[in-house]
């Protein structure tokens, strides 16, 4: 497989990891729970790294507080 191509799957992937993310920031600002990355970690699956380094996602977390 080309390298373009596997910057292209990864991209796509990060791209619906991050729908994930805001759809479950939604879910719980619906639910008026308080946003905690550890609680966001447990249920998308994803590590609580992937919320602090990811910019857009941290940005959501930030607003939600």
């Amino acid at each position: 497989m080309k390298y373009d191509k596997i910057v292209e799957i990864n991209k796509k992937k990060s791209q619906q990891n991050i729908k994930v993310a805001e759809r479950e920031i939604k879910k719980m600002l619906k639910q008026g729970e308080l946003i905690q990355v550890r609680e966001l970690a447990r249920r998308t699956g994803f590590s609580s790294t992937f919320f602090y380094n990811n910019e857009r996602v941290r940005k959501l977390i930030e607003q939600a507080k």
